[in-house]
């Protein structure tokens, strides 16, 4: 559950950016697709982390 925090759209498009480093994981930069900012606050509903075995 991904929403913007200027505009509360919930059009979220998501990129990634592969570094070529070493160690280095792609990093997942988040932009509003509605106003174009970066602030978006995620929500994460984890019931369905709650109920699955492990």
């Amino acid at each position: 559950m991904m929403f913007c925090r200027k505009c509360n759209g919930r059009n979220i498009k998501s990129r990634k950016n592969y570094s070529y480093g070493k160690k280095s994981k792609p990093t997942i930069t988040l932009v509003c697709k509605d106003c174009g900012s970066g602030d978006i606050e995620v929500k994460s509903n984890n019931w369905r982390n709650k109920y699955r075995r492990h």
